[in-house]
């Protein structure tokens, strides 16, 4: 196997779970973690599960068992489920009417939150971000703060674009800029949605496991 890559992959891997076990990030530390995240799960030649594939160990994130179901009238929802300054916060829904009495006293009924794990690949195409009816999924969000607010390189200028009747990527940008003026656990929602998606990649059971794995095929190897 390639050391080159292995050594990449446990290097990046290091650096997110030290970073990311940090309290209270900066969107300025967000956008450098974003970089990273882009290189190993993203970028075209995957490395994160390129280097899982050969070693022989499935990638899983736990996520909840059920969401939420939307509510008639919702006009904007986000799934992230992650903490911040001691804030934690599962979703976060608007609506456009007031919730009647029967919706009210559910939703503030607490129950418990069942996990399960699904593949890191299908994790990032979830929605986690909803705003009339159009979906933004986690891939859509790390790419967004990679390669426009300056994660990898910084491009202010993409705008709202359709083509054959579709929202484009820089479509999806476009919302995401004006989302940006939510704040959830007083972090911009925008990047307390990719806070989250770190959050469960580091805390995930696989990734750990395959940290360990390519840590100790460097040492044998003498490449650290």
């Amino acid at each position: 196997m390639d050391n080159k890559l292995l050594k990449t992959v446990w290097e990046e891997l290091v650096y997110l779970t030290n970073d990311w076990n940090a309290q209270n990030k900066s969107d300025a530390n967000l956008r450098r973690l974003s970089a990273s995240l882009r290189t190993l799960l993203i970028d075209s030649d995957l490395k994160l599960f390129q280097v899982a594939k050969k070693i022989g160990i499935p990638l899983r994130i736990l996520v909840d068992s059920e969401l939420d179901l939307l509510i008639p009238g919702t006009v904007l929802r986000q799934t992230s489920g992650g903490k911040h300054n001691g804030l934690k916060i599962a979703s976060f829904s608007k609506l456009n009417r007031a919730l009647s009495n029967g919706e009210a006293k559910r939703l503030s009924t607490p129950r418990a939150r069942k996990k399960k794990p699904i593949k890191l690949s299908i994790f990032l195409k979830l929605p986690s971000i909803t705003i009339n009816g159009i979906d933004i999924n986690k891939e859509d969000v790390i790419k967004y703060v990679a390669n426009k607010l300056g994660g990898c390189h910084f491009d202010p200028k993409r705008k709202e674009s359709h083509k054959n009747g579709k929202l484009t990527l820089e479509g999806k940008y476009a919302i995401l800029d004006e989302h940006r003026k939510l704040k959830l656990a007083d972090k911009d929602a925008v990047y307390f949605d990719l806070l989250s998606t770190g959050q469960k990649l580091i805390q995930s059971r696989d990734i750990q496991k395959l940290k360990k794995k390519i840590q100790k095929i460097l040492k044998t190897n003498n490449t650290i």
